[in-house]
């Protein structure tokens, strides 16, 4: 690979092998920079360079916290660094016997801070042969020492090279291995959200279910008995004839006005109570009440749903009232009891027909 995309794209703190091994690096960089110092200022042979090297070696040491703290080996600071790490390393070649010790550290520095597998040989190269070139302006052209320096700097290039390369192989894969582990993490993680999800709509679609059976159980319910109450009715020839017409068209009003309240209310919740008001001549009563938007009861509706209820419970002599308002909507039919004759007169004089107020009606 020319590029190491992995070893410069994962480079991150919590997790690179780079990073998490930088601590010993730190420490070993500065020791040699260190001793390096020491033996250019206590050791047994004084240069009159010493300075040259004490000022090289502080500046390499203040560079390298702002140059090489970095998460993206692609950005400008590690080039600036490795250039500089070259630089100082070669000039010091050139003044100070003892800068080889620093090839130990800079070696290794030059393929920790280069992006590329190729700038990681072109920077070696450079540095071979500027320390070559250093240590023979020092020592001369006699023939053994030259070929001593480049069989030196020659076996370092190759060995340079070959351990850099393989390792930065084996961290490309290694941190490739901790990218698909973080992703398959991630997946799982993903997937139990998602299960955790699935169970919350099973769960919810189940108990939608079971409130569907049960509503529909319970109206189904309430509709038998009404049916079982008027068959009853009939079978009785004493019971009155306007109870069980009055008790069939109060069951329609209530279906009217509950499928309203599904329809058009928008409401979260409805109430029915039926009763008989006390007081008067006998009456049933139905008080539906939702928490729906409301409406405007003095507006022309183009639905039948009103009108075919207060036309129903007027056959009947019964009354119907609604009032409406934002979160509070109230329909109220009063219907008779007693025996009523076709078109809602009384079955006997004497009892109130269609034109007289039912007492317990909401007007």
């Amino acid at each position: 690979m020319s590029y190491m995309s992995g070893r410069t794209e994962r480079l991150l703190p919590a997790r690179s092998v780079w990073t998490t091994s930088m601590v010993w690096w730190h420490a070993g960089f500065y020791a040699a920079l260190a001793s390096v110092s020491y033996f250019a200022l206590f050791g047994d042979e004084r240069y009159s360079g010493t300075p040259l090297v004490i000022g090289a070696l502080v500046l390499l040491g203040a560079a390298y916290p702002f140059l090489t703290r970095t998460r993206d080996l692609r950005t400008l600071r590690p080039t600036i660094y490795v250039a500089l790490l070259v630089a100082v390393v070669v000039f010091l070649s050139f003044v100070y016997d003892g800068a080889g010790v620093l090839l130990f550290v800079a070696f290794p520095q030059v393929w920790m801070f280069t992006s590329s597998q190729r700038q990681g040989v072109a920077a070696t190269a450079v540095l071979c042969v500027g320390v070559a070139v250093g240590q023979i302006s020092r020592w001369g052209l006699a023939g053994t020492e030259v070929y001593g320096i480049t069989a030196q700097l020659v076996t370092s290039f190759v060995a340079s090279c070959m351990i850099g390369l393989w390792i930065s192989k084996v961290i490309e894969q290694s941190e490739q291995r901790a990218e698909l582990l973080a992703e398959l993490e991630a997946t799982r993680y993903e997937l139990n959200n998602a299960e955790q999800a699935r169970g919350a709509l099973a769960e919810r679609e189940r108990m939608a279910r079971e409130i569907h059976d049960t509503l529909a159980q319970g109206f189904t319910s309430i509709a038998m008995l009404s049916e079982a109450a008027q068959a009853q009715l009939r079978a009785q020839p004493e019971a009155p004839a306007g109870l069980v017409r009055s008790l069939t068209a109060i069951s329609r009003t209530a279906q009217e006005a509950l499928n309203n309240v599904r329809r058009h209310s928008g409401a979260t919740a409805a109430e029915v109570l039926m009763d008989i008001p006390a007081g008067g001549p006998p009456l049933l009563r139905l008080t539906v009440t939702d928490n729906g938007q409301g409406f405007d009861v003095s507006a022309d509706h183009q639905g039948f749903g009103l009108k075919s209820m207060a036309a129903r419970l007027d056959e009947i002599g019964g009354r119907l009232q609604v009032t409406s308002a934002p979160g509070a909507t109230r329909l109220v039919a009063v219907v008779p009891t007693e025996a009523l004759g076709p078109g809602g007169t009384d079955a006997e004089p004497g009892t109130r027909g269609t034109d007289a107020p039912l007492p317990g009606a909401v007007t």
